[in-house]
């Protein structure tokens, strides 16, 4: 999934950028992970809900519940390993 690579991507150079510029790891990263994890699943639920309701005939959005769910499985897999999920 090409959103999966974007939190990837951007996780790996977060955690790079952070340890070049002030020379130590991120505190509580995992945190700020799952905190993302939940703001975009609110917006993908939304458009969901939109979907559902008739409110938009836009077939893309037929399956972002199944996101939803993922994101849900990747922040709690995060929150029991303490280091980020995929």
């Amino acid at each position: 999934m090409k959103q999966l690579l974007l939190i990837v991507v951007a996780s790996t150079l977060l955690r790079a950028g952070c340890e070049l510029k002030f020379g130590d790891d991120i505190e509580n990263i995992v945190f700020y992970f799952v905190f993302g994890l939940f703001k975009i699943s609110v917006i993908v639920q939304q458009i969901y809900f939109r979907y559902e309701k008739g409110l938009t005939n836009d077939i893309r959005f037929k399956n972002l519940n199944i996101v939803v769910q993922s994101y849900a499985r990747m922040a709690k897999e995060s929150i029991e390993n303490e280091k980020i999920e995929f």
